[in-house]
Order: structure tokens, then sequence, then C-alpha cells
């Protein structure tokens, strides 16, 4: 661990690099130690996503200035130089010449001198050119390399949306995404919450938004660090995107119900549904993964939930112990998470087509199969958190046509006109993008 904060950023992007790690648990890692002021911890925060984020247009900058191949630059060295062409573009507050003695003088305290002359020169090469850098004049090259988008998501884009509206896709996943905060109404209200929040030092206000019916969300454009807020450990908040609260709402989970959540972890939706029930009724939660029922659980007691029971298992395999017992059920299904890229950044270089497909398919064996555990009259709720056709409507469409027995309800959780089932953009809806389909069992 280091005391200076650009030296931190290039070791989690050297660890992201060499090690495959994430960075949201490098970033939480690193506040977790302490090492850094709140100040300190916010320049890394946004340098280090900024430079994720915009990772292919900073490469080919330093590509155009370097008489070495981008590929044969040496991880550590990529990384300072990375964040030291992220800081000239994206960071007004910081000097040019800054960011560039800080880059070489970084290169030498890790033991690097012999490429500190190379740093420097390529630093001050692009100091001096990268608002006038011409950019490939292909669209989908223009758009793979400006907005930091493998080239075969900007293809596959433009092909389902077209030119300008892949461009407006993208523009929109570029902007920071507003925290966004559900008052457990076990404890308290969401105005309550707010004043908690303001007097805490974060800026945070009530959520609204026109065509929206949803009233219990604070939003922060600035927060401390959340576990050590009073209304944290009072349980008085679980982060959760509006896009995400509304699944929940389309559901329509009441006290007394059963009711099921077949992919869980980490619990947002899952605690969410004990909220609106008043924590009366049961709610069956279940992930693949053993090691995330922990924190299900942990959530489900902090928030004062107690109506949860958390359990590893499959579900996209039969359990004949809940066949036809449940009021709803949510399957919020595993995706390639091309909806939030503006709070996840990193996943756009660790996706392929292929990806998306085995996607599809994993999400229509889990619904298939929960579908066999909602009671005659009971609802089942389909979410991702993509904007992929095929792992929304592709897999809803299928399951319908397969599955007479069951049909879509108009979802009435906002005025957008639908069939039982919506799809919210970014640069539309000005959240993350989510799919909802909502089904009623007519049959047995």
């Amino acid at each position: 661990m280091t005391d200076n904060p650009r030296r931190a950023a290039a070791d989690i992007l050297f660890k992201i690099y060499k090690n495959g790690a994430y960075l949201n648990e490098e970033l939480n890692n690193l506040r977790r130690s302490g090492m850094l002021s709140e100040t300190d911890m916010r320049f890394v925060t946004e340098l280090t996503n900024g430079v994720i984020k915009y990772k292919l247009r900073l490469d080919y900058i330093i590509g155009k200035n370097s008489s070495v191949k981008v590929k044969k630059i040496a991880p550590y060295i990529l990384a300072i130089l990375e964040c030291a062409v992220y800081q000239m573009i994206f960071m007004d507050r910081v000097p040019d010449s800054a960011a560039v003695n800080e880059g070489v003088k970084l290169t030498k305290t890790k033991n690097l001198s012999r490429s500190s002359g190379f740093v420097n020169g390529v630093l001050r090469s692009i100091s001096k050119c990268y608002d006038t850098i011409a950019y490939p004049e292909d669209r989908a090259e223009y758009l793979s390399v400006y907005y930091s988008y493998p080239l075969w998501i900007c293809r596959r884009w433009i092909e389902e949306f077209g030119a300008e509206r892949t461009e407006a896709l993208l523009r929109a996943f570029e902007e920071k995404a507003d925290i966004m905060l559900r008052c457990n109404s076990l404890r308290t209200d969401v105005k309550k919450l707010t004043e908690s929040l303001n007097n805490d030092g974060c800026t945070a206000k009530v959520f609204s938004k026109d065509g929206f019916k949803i009233d219990y969300l604070a939003e922060c454009s600035q927060i401390s660090n959340i576990a050590n807020l009073d209304s944290y450990r009072k349980g008085w908040f679980y982060v959760q995107d509006f896009a995400a609260a509304l699944t929940v709402e389309a559901l329509a989970p009441e006290p007394g119900m059963t009711v099921m959540d077949m992919c869980a972890a980490p619990g947002g939706k899952t605690t969410h549904m004990a909220e609106k029930m008043n924590n009366q009724g049961k709610i069956y939660a279940f992930d693949i993964h053993n090691h995330k029922i922990a924190t299900i659980n942990e959530n489900a007691a902090r928030l004062g939930i107690d109506i949860i029971n958390a359990e590893c298992g499959n579900s996209a395999e039969f359990d004949r112990r809940f066949e036809a017992i449940a009021d709803r059920v949510l399957v919020d299904a595993p995706c390639s998470g091309m909806g939030v890229l503006r709070r996840k950044p990193d996943i756009k270089y660790s996706r392929s087509e292929g990806d998306i497909e085995q996607l599809a398919d994993t999400g229509y064996a889990i619904l298939e199969n929960s579908s066999r555990y909602v009671k005659n009259g009971g609802i089942l709720v389909y979410s991702t958190c993509t904007i992929e056709h095929i792992e929304n409507d592709g897999v809803t469409e299928r399951f319908l046509q397969n599955h007479p027995e069951f049909r879509k309800v108009t979802l009435d959780i906002c005025d957008k006109d639908n069939d039982g089932s919506i799809t919210l953009y970014p640069d539309t809806d000005g959240c993350d993008g989510f799919y909802i389909c909502k089904m009623q069992r007519v049959s047995l």
C-alpha cells in the first residue's frame, strides 16, 4: 500500500491488467486500508474509473506518440502513461505539466528509472497534441476509439440501433451516475433519510422523475464513505438504482405472500421485497455461489429483516420442495451487464459476443425452471441489467411461445405504453439500462 494517490491508482490498474483483478474490489480494499484521506480516495476513484472507461482512447493517443507499440509497453509503465494522459484530457484541475512530472517521478520511485526517459518523451509529446488527434474515419472504428468500446460492440449496436442512436447511448454511458439509496421503510422515511445524509455532509435529495412511480429513493451527487454513515449503520437504506427498484415494483409482493428470488445475491431486490411486504410472509432467496449467501444475510440483518431464507442453489435445476407454492417469483437473470456500464466500465472489456448468446440461454433455462414454482394466478417477473435484445425479449418471447400457461401483464410502474415488458435506456430514461417483463400464470 501507499499514501501516494497516483501510485495507488497505477498499482490498482497494474493488478487489473496483470492479474485480472476487479476495479470495485480493489478500490474497496484501498478504502478499508485507511492509507488515503477521503480527498485522495476520491481522486484515485475518479482516476482509475476514468482510465478504465477510456482505456481504448488513451491507448490510441499513446500509440500515436510512442515509438513502442502499446501492446509491447510493460503493464505498469502503460498504467502510468494512461493515468497521466487521463489527467491531461479529463481533469482540468491538474495542469498538464504536473501530470507529466508526476508520471515521470512515479516511474523512478517504482525502480523503473530506465523507462523514465521514454515516459517523459511520450507524455511531453502528447501534452502538445492530445486535443488535435485525428481519430479513425470509419464510423464504427471512430466510436470504438473515441468512446472506448470494443469494436464488436459498436458494430453490433449500430446494426441494432443505428449509428446516431449508438453514439447517443455511448454518450449516455459516459455520464456520471448519481448514487441512489433506497429508503428502508421498515425503519424510517425518505425525508428523514435525506436529512440525516445532509447532516453527515452528503448532498442528498428525495428522488423523483416524471413518468416513473417511485417515491422512496434518495439521490446523492456527493457522498462520504457509506459504511461510516450513521444512517447506514442504522439500516436506513440500501444502495440501489431506480431501474432496479422498478423491478420489485413490477413484482408487487404483498405482506403474507410466499415469494422466491431465484438469483438473489447480494440481496438488493430481496430485501426490497421484504420491505414491500412489511417483513411479513416468506422469501426464499437463492444464489449459485455459496459465499454470497452470507452477504444476503448480512444485508438483511442490517436492515432489520428476518423473513428471508437464503440458501445456495442452482436456479436452473428443479427443486420439488417449491413446486407451485409461490405467489411471486423473480428471475433477475445473470446477464452481460451491458446496461450498467456507467457504474462498471470494466465490463465492456471482459465480454464477447459468444458470452451474450450463452447468457441468454442461461437466462432462459432459469426462467423456464423457475416458472414451475409459480402457483395458479401467481406472478413471474424476468429482469436483466442489459440492453441486449437477445437477452431480453429474445428470452421472454421464446418462453411465452413454449409456455401458453403464462401471459404478459401490463406494467403500471411508469407511464410508458407497454404490453407487459419494457426496456429502459440511459440516453432516454436517465438510468441504468434495464429490462423488465411481467407474466402471470393463468393455468396449471
